[in-house]
């Protein structure tokens, strides 16, 4: 099995839709987990599973 991660900012409803697009479900949300502009944001968490025969 193969699990792909990536996170993006919760208002950016764009790459989210684009990640769900592509078989990515939400995860949850990692609060306060990226330092942007001396101001600590959440990022919400994507993954997919890829199962290897």
């Amino acid at each position: 099995m193969f699990l792909k991660g990536n996170s993006v900012m919760p208002r950016n409803l764009g790459s989210i839709r684009v990640l769900e697009k592509a078989g990515f479900h939400r995860e949850g949300i990692a609060r306060s987990n990226v330092l942007i502009n001396g101001k600590w944001e959440d990022h919400q968490v994507l993954a997919i599973i890829n199962p290897v025969d």
